[in-house]
């Protein structure tokens, strides 16, 4: 009896260990967010649409709350550049127009899921923590239409993310966060 009262212990132990350094790391981002005037991200995103998917590399800079996306590749939308900010945005490009399509029937754009993402990083109420590639993972709820699965380096360093519908699961985005600087 002793001996399982110890092992019981010391899983809640190792549980609880994996769960605040879960929160540490998510703690360690929001707290460089905060301090930073400027956020710096790359991305290699593809969304999973309906009909298929697409893939993206997109660059992310957030200040004095605009965000301006600049898609750095494939080749033909390259130099695309869309301007966010709470109260509206604007599309620039040399005369082309993009179709971004919406991902999966959501509301949601390709373009406007790197700002979905840093806001739930920023913002988002933790569902859950584990280990995941190296680091821990942490499920974000931005809103309550998307799901932000976040992989974190043991430092608070976003690598991936994943955006999924609230309501069905559904995978919406996902991406390999190439860069990410504050300053």
């Amino acid at each position: 009896m002793r001996r399982s009262l110890a092992a019981l212990m010391m899983l809640l132990l190792l549980l609880s260990a994996c769960g605040s350094g879960g929160e540490a790391s998510l703690e360690a981002l929001r707290a460089r967010l905060a301090a930073a005037e400027t956020l710096r991200m790359t991305a290699e995103l593809t969304a999973h649409r309906e009909d298929g998917q697409e893939t993206y590399t997109l660059r992310l800079e957030r200040k004095n709350g605009e965000s301006v996306i600049e898609v750095l590749a494939p080749e033909p939308v390259s130099g695309f550049r869309a301007r966010l900010s709470e109260t509206g945005g604007s599309l620039e490009f040399d005369g082309l127009i993009l179709d971004l399509g919406e991902l999966a029937g959501t509301e949601q754009t390709p373009i406007g899921a790197l700002p979905l993402i840093a806001g739930a990083m920023e913002k988002g109420h933790a569902e859950g923590f584990w280990s995941e590639e190296g680091g821990t993972a942490v499920k974000l709820a931005p809103d309550d239409d998307c799901v932000v699965e976040l992989v974190l380096q043991p430092d608070g360093i976003p690598v991936s993310a994943a955006l999924y519908s609230a309501g069905e699961g559904r995978l919406l985005a996902s991406c390999l966060i190439t860069e990410f600087e504050t300053d």
